[in-house]
């Protein structure tokens, strides 16, 4: 269940989520707030989306073809920069995050170690040839 709510700073409509539990909101001015569906104040001046329809929703083709078609050559170091920066504090509300954003960094983080252990083994590890350079058929 969705609620709409209007951006205190923009007077913009602002689309979250309160069946995750207390959550990070931010409205594409910068403005961002605590949302906690147990707090009374949240639903003042609030109303409910109820039509939000999951079969919807673009698969991860028409996903990445969206994003691709966005992409500016010009603004790549900036989008760059920003995509960091966004990381950065990201890892540093971790405790803030939604239980779902938290399980996938954690995801990701995992991926990531495993992989570079399995560079490091394929790079460093052991040879394909024994060491008495003997080879068995």
């Amino acid at each position: 269940m969705f609620l709409i709510k209007e951006c205190p700073s923009c007077s913009r409509r602002v689309r979250f989520p309160i069946d995750k539990g207390k959550i990070r909101v931010r409205c594409t001015c910068g403005y961002d707030f605590i949302a906690d569906p147990d707090e009374p104040a949240l639903y003042k001046n609030a109303r409910f989306d109820l039509r939000h329809d999951e079969k919807n929703k673009p698969g991860l083709y028409q996903h990445l073809r969206k994003r691709l078609e966005r992409v500016d050559i010009g603004k790549t170091p900036e989008t760059l920069i920003t995509g960091l920066l966004s990381i950065k504090y990201k890892l540093q509300n971790f405790r803030l995050l939604p239980a779902a954003e938290q399980r996938r960094i954690t995801v990701i983080a995992v991926i990531i170690i495993l992989a570079l252990v399995l560079l490091g083994y394929l790079l460093f590890g052991g040879s394909a040839v024994p060491e008495d350079g003997s080879i068995f058929l």
